[in-house]
């Protein structure tokens, strides 16, 4: 089994030997039966490509079953976490975020972390370990931030997402006058200490 290990979506090569010739060889992956099938060769060899279809963290079992001899051998697959997609990637503060992962465990919750700010936002996985998520930028300075998101009960976690805060002037008052009018512009999302 080629990787040991991957996420959701990602691809697996199964190599197996011993079957019947030319028999049909049937690939079962965790729930999943008959994820894939492939024919044998005269020597009773096969190798088959699948993807990785939508299942809970953790160690999963493929089995390979001839279907003529029901002789069938098992091997193991480990399904990592990852959050698939963060949209939009940049922004100002007060824009919406929304974050999609999958390989966590069925059904549980999901910390979502922002750069300086633990707990931004919770989720709780599908039974197949996915989950969606919503999240408003809040205060925090200009740059790249880490988006996280972690399973309270299978420690599952996967930090390798960004979001990157913009500047913005969120408002002047007023917004008319004469010469010598004073003016107050209030803006966020800059560097840290930063001269504006």
């Amino acid at each position: 089994i080629i990787p040991p290990a991957g996420t959701v979506d990602s691809s697996v090569i199964v190599t197996g030997s011993g079957f019947g010739q030319s028999e049909l060889v049937r690939i079962d992956f965790g729930t999943t039966l008959t994820i894939a099938t492939i024919s044998a060769n005269v020597n009773g060899t096969f190798s088959i490509l699948f993807t990785v279809n939508m299942q809970a963290v953790g160690i999963t079992t493929i089995k390979a079953v001839g279907i003529n001899s029901q002789t069938s051998d098992t091997g193991t697959f480990t399904i990592l976490t990852g959050i698939t997609a963060v949209s939009p990637l940049q922004g100002t503060v007060g824009t919406l975020v929304t974050v999609r992962g999958n390989g966590y465990g069925a059904t549980e919750l999901i910390q979502l972390d922002f750069g300086t700010t633990q707990t931004i936002t919770t989720a709780t996985s599908d039974a197949f370990g996915s989950f969606t998520a919503v999240f408003t930028v809040n205060q925090q300075a200009y740059g790249t931030h880490t988006v996280r998101a972690y399973g309270i009960t299978s420690g599952a976690n996967d930090d390798t997402k960004k979001f990157m805060i913009l500047p913005n002037i969120i408002y002047i008052t007023p917004t008319t006058g004469i010469v010598g009018t004073r003016v107050t512009v209030v803006g966020d999302g800059y560097r840290v200490s930063d001269e504006i």
